[in-house]
């Protein structure tokens, strides 16, 4: 039993019989001690405490149970194991077989135990190879009558299957998980091993292990990656000191424990998705669940901004399914719960991205919870790009803003900004392929065709027309390549928006790059239509009746230039830079100040 509790004595005594547990041994006295006595807790041998490589071996020891009082006698005549010392994270004996003797024998394999979360053991088994043999055909022959096709697991042990496929292993009587093969010797050793000397330090560091405490390991080639998980807290825990920033990956400004804990519960939803067996859902669970369902609908409906993870539609097909899975569920049927764990470490990690609980936190899509906002501010370069793009890209800025919000997606409204570019640039596809069919049928005027009478201004009709062209062209190009760009992204997860938001943001204007490349269609475009009015005013007004043609197409040309001008003016940033710039020339030049600048509202 790996926790049981050892008294060790002075004088000898007998050790009482304890059924399934073997003979225990006691290790060998402290180097530099008078006595071959320890009063230090006991390193427990391989396959004598706990996991038994006998078959015919009993139960290991049950949590809960009452642990009984072993009296150990240490002996240097019959031991021969490593003194009893206290595990550190920087060396210690995980693997089987046994350590160092005082006699120097040979020392085997050295893993070092190294804390871990949830996630990162759920990031390993989804990125763990394939181990198929593609050559291989199976040749064997069916028995007859064979109808076991069962496993066989090492004793304690059962092998169980996530409702996604991965199998994994249970030790039911220690509540210890692992995803290694234990079919093989070496490595359920390994595992039992690296238990055993996780339960040690447990007791050594006084560190109570109730009948709520599982235990996950994760064998590596040099380091055994393991966590705890307290049920009744879900929390995880660790017996060595871990970095806050291993711990909470990317997000900064966690400073509070109230906090940390919604992370820690994400973490324990996680562990319950990968290891759904033997873990009914309570009834209060369920009603939780249902309740950040109702609540995260109705504000996806009322609220532009909603915190929701999910859409409407969504968010009730999972309400439906929760209605249909409450009686399975709290019957612990593995696939059911892990359905109800995934939603739960869904919401309680958005909980904790929107620091939830906490001073400033996030109630909308589009507010930062930090107060540091300059990385948002477009810079001075960037408005005299903007005038050249028609405001096109402090438009897309803003919409970026919204989205991209302190290096995190909501994915909801990341569907809905991409889905808004698709349209935008597909549309902008076919007004291109519209221009450059009229730019070209503009060629072939007769005014254009007539070399005989070739002037100035037919020449520079022709030059504007060409700049028509080759704008309209690039229009078409650049959003068919953006369209290429961005397709599928709709469908991806949040995960995917944010390491597409990563990838595209990296350079030295960061968002403002992203944003000017966005609205880059939209502007060529714009170019096009202004060289193609242009080269049709050469050809109007350079015509012979010049007089005439003035005095007709004059007064509609400045109306249309007008009504084009005006939405233009009517955008709030550009009367605002207006503003700004006539401020600045105006206390550069005192005769012509104005009596006062006029305020943007």
């Amino acid at each position: 039993m790996w926790r049981c509790q050892a008294k060790l004595q002075n004088e000898e005594t007998t050790s009482p019989t304890v059924p399934s547990l073997g003979q225990i041994q006691a290790a060998a006295p402290t180097p530099g001690s008078a006595t071959d006595t320890v009063r230090s807790a006991p390193v427990a041998t391989p396959n004598t405490i706990g996991f038994s490589s006998s078959a015919t071996q009993g139960p290991i020891g049950i949590h809960g149970s009452q642990q009984p009082v072993v009296h150990i006698q240490a002996s240097s005549q019959t031991q021969n194991t490593s003194p009893a010392r206290p595990l550190s994270p920087a060396s210690v004996v995980a693997s089987p077989g046994r350590a160092n003797t005082r006699q120097g024998g040979h020392r085997g394999a050295q893993r070092v135990l190294k804390p871990t979360t949830a996630d990162m053991m759920m990031q390993r088994r989804y990125s763990r190879k394939g181990q198929a043999d593609w050559k291989m055909q199976y040749d064997g022959v069916v028995t007859p009558g064979d109808r076991d096709y069962a496993e066989v697991c090492p004793p304690g042990w059962t092998r169980l299957i996530q409702a996604e496929g991965a199998s994994y292993y249970y030790h039911s009587q220690e509540r210890v998980f692992t995803d290694a093969d234990m079919s093989t010797d070496k490595t359920r050793k390994a595992v039992e091993s690296s238990a055993k000397n996780l339960f040690t330090r447990a007791k050594t560091d006084g560190i109570q292990l109730s009948e709520d405490i599982e235990l996950v390991i994760e064998l590596e080639e040099r380091a055994v990656y393991y966590y705890f998980v307290d049920r009744q807290h879900r929390i995880l825990f660790w017996l060595h000191e871990f970095e806050h920033k291993k711990l909470l990956g990317h997000v900064r400004g966690v400073k509070n424990k109230s906090h940390i804990k919604y992370h820690l519960e994400t973490q324990y939803w996680t562990h319950c998705e990968m290891f759904p067996h033997g873990r009914p859902i309570s009834l209060d669970d369920l009603k939780s669940l249902k309740g950040i369902l109702v609540h995260a609908n109705a504000e996806a409906i009322t609220s532009d901004t909603s915190l929701a993870p999910f859409d409407v539609e969504e968010l009730g097909r999972m309400l439906d399914l929760v209605d249909k899975m409450q009686e399975g569920a709290m019957e612990g049927q593995p696939d059911m719960v892990w359905v109800i764990a995934r939603l739960m470490r869904m919401f309680s990690h958005a909980k904790f991205v929107n620091f939830c609980g906490q001073l400033g936190a996030r109630l909308n899509a589009d507010q930062s919870v930090y107060a540091d906002q300059h990385e948002n501010r477009a810079p001075r370069l960037f408005d005299v790009v903007d005038i050249f793009l028609f405001g096109s890209a402090s438009a897309h800025f803003r919409a970026l803003n919204g989205i991209w919000v302190d290096h995190t997606v909501n994915f909801p409204r990341w569907k809905g900004f991409i889905n808004k570019l698709l349209a935008e640039w597909n549309s902008f596809t076919i007004y291109s392929t519209v221009m450059l069919a009229v730019d070209v049928s503009f060629l072939a005027i007769p005014a254009l065709q007539d070399t005989s009478k070739d002037t100035s201004q037919e020449q520079a009709a022709v030059i504007a027309i060409y700049g028509s062209i080759v704008s309209i062209v690039g229009s078409l190009m650049i959003s068919v390549l953006l369209v290429g760009q961005i397709r599928g992204q709709e469908g991806e997860s949040a995960k995917g928006a944010v390491v597409f938001m990563k990838r595209m943001t990296q350079s030295m204007l960061g968002l403002e790059a992203l944003a000017i490349m966005q609205s880059v269609p939209y502007a060529l475009l714009i170019w096009g239509m202004l060289f193609f009015v242009l080269a049709l005013g050469f050809v109007i007004f350079g015509s012979p009746h010049g007089t005439t043609t003035i005095a007709v197409v004059s007064p509609g040309w400045v109306l249309i230039t007008f009504l084009c001008l005006w939405p233009l003016w009517g955008s709030r940033r550009y009367r605002a830079m207006v503003y700004e710039w006539w401020g600045k020339i105006a206390e550069k030049l005192p005769l012509i100040r104005p009596k006062q600048i006029p305020s943007v509202v």
